[in-house]
């Protein structure tokens, strides 16, 4: 019986860790995992063509892992994701998938290599590259009637990707030196709280936060390896 739906799984550089943040959304479409040294862009390519869509990379201990979840029948070869990647910096990237019809759904780095996720529709985005922590342009951002989409370390720097919303968000950022565990209790403890993103660089925690109707009851694992037996575990595939 499936648990839970992976939100995100990233890997923590400097603490040699993997987060893995799963929730119960009530959500039983399959979830599933690719592990390779390489880049899985072919492998990903079939997992849409088969009707999947890539709902998190990461790449950490040499490794890509991407998952990813089944959208449906309809969605096969017919999927409207597309995988952008580049070793250069990714301005050019985004503005041309803007240019194509596109959004950032949200982006990863690792090996000197960009990946942007994007999904056809044309948003109103706009986006940051920023030597520190950008806490300040992303209170910008939110002042200006956007949410972050996507917020992302990199070897020189972060990347933040925002959205252009027409109503009232309650997303916060939060940044720490330690993990925010005190944090996080009182954030599950509030009514429909939930952690929208973690990331970590310049030796601090991140934690993007919001705020939903319906309440997500979300775990976070912090592992050496790649949780592969956490993920099998949510997903019902072998015992806890």
């Amino acid at each position: 019986m499936k648990h839970g739906n992976v939100r995100q799984l990233t890997y923590i550089g400097e603490k040699q860790q993997w987060l893995l943040l799963v929730e119960d959304t009530g959500n039983d479409q399959e979830q599933q995992y690719l592990i390779s040294e390489e880049f899985p862009r072919d492998q990903i390519a079939q997992s849409l063509a088969d009707g999947f869509y890539v709902k998190s990379i990461s790449y950490g201990d040499g490794k890509w892992v991407v998952i990813t979840e089944f959208r449906g029948l309809v969605e096969k070869n017919n999927s409207t994701q597309q995988i952008y990647t580049t070793q250069d910096d990714p301005h050019e990237t985004i503005n041309g998938l803007w240019r194509d019809g596109f959004h950032v759904d949200f982006s990863a780095f690792g090996a000197g290599l960009w990946v942007i996720v994007a999904d056809v529709g044309l948003r109103e985005q706009r986006f940051d590259m920023l030597p520190m922590l950008p806490k300040k342009k992303i209170n910008e951002y939110w002042q200006d009637g956007y949410i972050i989409v996507s917020l992302t370390f990199m070897e020189k720097g972060w990347l933040v990707v925002g959205e252009k919303v027409g109503y009232q968000h309650s997303q916060q950022l939060y940044s720490s030196v330690e993990y925010p565990q005190g944090t996080l209790d009182h954030l599950w403890n509030a009514p429909g709280g939930y952690v929208h993103m973690f990331q970590h660089g310049d030796n601090r925690w991140a934690m993007l936060t919001d705020v939903s109707t319906a309440v997500y009851a979300q775990r976070i694992y912090l592992t050496q390896d790649i949780p592969t037996v956490e993920l099998e575990a949510e997903w019902g595939l072998t015992p806890n």
